[in-house]
């Protein structure tokens, strides 16, 4: 069996350390769109909205971010993605 072909798991491109990277900026993306929108629905008029208009600007600020500290534990030494 030594020639198994990888898994085909999008996980296995990250280190144990790059998958709580990415699970914490799950849950901060769950978390911050939904503080995202009970601080935004008061002050918006009555109607209905999508919900992209709510979770695109917080999934895109989790998204730098992720690459930022990605990029930065690299630099530091601690591995991400699994090479």
């Amino acid at each position: 069996m030594e020639n198994e072909a990888p898994p085909n798991s999008p996980l296995s491109r990250f280190t144990l350390a790059g998958r709580m990277l990415l699970l914490a900026h799950m849950v901060l993306f769950v978390g911050g769109t939904a503080l995202y929108i009970c601080d935004v629905i008061p002050h918006l008029p009555t109607g209905r909205y999508p919900i992209l208009v709510f979770t695109v600007p917080v999934g895109l600020g989790c998204f730098f971010m992720f690459l930022i500290l990605a990029w930065v534990f690299e630099r530091i030494g601690v591995k991400i993605y699994a090479r």
